[in-house]
């Protein structure tokens, strides 16, 4: 899972369980200021109701689920443009122990990369996969720039993620992918982010023993 799938990821349940436990159910006002009330209120009381969970997961496998659907894929990822690379490291570390013998010694590199996530959400009527697409997007615009009244919502930019760009679109009937008598639209979200890895040596500068941080690769 790359970075960004991470963070899109966590921002969606995140949110998901925010509408779930009624706590910012008040969003979906705002988001679907253009349906008439009766509507609004009935998407409220189906977010809000334990018998219509989403399921919500990574890999085209979570078609299989029962709708609600929200099954999220690396559409495609690779180097900036250019393929920039921020300096030959970001940051070094020598830590050397009280008879001045070299402890550990590590290197962080990094380099600038460029992704689509997409989303694929699916759902028994129309009503639904509207609620569901908008609300998916709102999520995600929220983690660009939280509010002040979000203070434990890190932003997209603490991990490096910014330029954020949306498309999307129905799916067709006839596409092998979408179950019958379903609703399903993409969503799909490209950004530019900062891929890091780092690596630490310890005992001396040869290196006996090596660690290496989860997601990372050390040279």
């Amino acid at each position: 899972m790359s970075l960004p799938e991470y963070v899109f990821f966590e921002r969606v349940k995140n949110f998901y369980e925010e509408l779930r436990t009624g706590k910012s159910i008040d969003k979906v006002d705002e988001v679907l200021y253009f349906l008439d009330a009766k509507s609004v209120e009935i998407t409220k009381k189906w977010l809000t109701d334990e018998r219509f969970p989403w399921n919500i997961g990574k890999g085209w496998s979570m078609l299989t689920q029962t709708p609600p659907v929200v099954a999220m894929t690396l559409d495609n990822e690779q180097d900036h443009p250019g393929g920039q690379f921020i300096g030959n490291y970001t940051g070094e570390y020598t830590d050397f122990d009280t008879d001045g013998e070299i402890m550990s010694y590590s290197e962080t590199y990094g380099r600038m990369k460029t992704g689509t996530i997409h989303f694929f959400l699916l759902a028994p009527n129309a009503d639904m996969i509207t609620a569901m697409y908008l609300l998916v997007q709102r999520a995600l615009v929220e983690g660009e720039s939280p509010t002040i009244n979000q203070p434990g919502m890190h932003s997209f930019e603490h991990y490096g993620i910014s330029h954020l760009r949306y498309s999307g679109s129905d799916i067709r009937p006839d596409q092998n992918m979408l179950p019958s008598m379903m609703f399903a639209r993409t969503l799909s979200v490209s950004c530019s982010y900062l891929n890091i890895w780092a690596g630490t040596k310890y005992g001396n500068t040869e290196g006996f023993i090596t660690s290496i941080d989860l997601g990372t690769v050390n040279t």
